[in-house]
């Protein structure tokens, strides 16, 4: 939870519907709120309100208040959702990453807002080589990839900037640069080679 006092937990099978197991770290008591459907990958939007990706809708964000119970769909993608891929959430909690396609095109990554606009997608080399190991800068302004290079054929680090669309190659070599991370300060990154 954004005050770091409870923890959360979706929990279901695919045969049942699902929900949400929220611990308080302090006192140890267990709360559970049963949801209609498959959900996955939650995050506290506040210290009130849990956000959801819906598998009974492909795409389809929710949202629930703790003091209702009651989900409330906040919109529907028109992206055709890779549900094996978690998305990532920014550190604003207002936009996520999220892998798939629109229509019949090829999978890619998206930007997308809470309100489901597309923002941008991210898109590396000629081999239309999807991002790996993706995460967002602490400020949210900017995002952390890997790819597969078309030019040197070894995995190289990009960050892209989701509000003006600017890619930047950081790494350039034939050798594998994975598992990038920023530093708290968002001033630097390490990565595995």
């Amino acid at each position: 939870s954004p005050d770091n006092q409870k923890i959360l937990v979706a929990f279901g099978t695919e045969e049942y519907d699902t929900g949400f197991h929220i611990v308080d770290l302090e006192n140890g008591s267990e709360e559970y709120i049963p949801i209609v459907g498959n959900v996955s990958f939650p995050i506290w939007l506040n210290k009130q309100t849990i956000a959801y990706i819906s598998r009974r809708e492909e795409g389809e964000i929710s949202a629930i208040k703790l003091s209702s119970q009651s989900p409330k769909v906040l919109t529907r993608l028109n992206i055709h959702m890779d549900m094996d891929f978690a998305p990532i959430w920014s550190p604003t909690r207002d936009e996520l990453i999220v892998l798939g396609r629109l229509s019949n095109n090829e999978q890619e990554m998206y930007v997308v807002d809470i309100k489901g606009n597309i923002l941008t997608n991210l898109k590396v080399g000629d081999d239309n080589a999807l991002p790996i190991g993706v995460s967002w800068s602490p400020d949210g302004k900017k995002i952390l990839f890997t790819a597969k290079s078309s030019d040197n054929g070894g995995v190289d680090i990009y960050t892209s900037e989701p509000s003006t669309r600017l890619l930047t190659r950081i790494t350039d070599s034939p050798d594998s640069e994975i598992f990038p991370s920023w530093s708290p300060k968002g001033d630097k990154i390490s990565f595995y080679k």
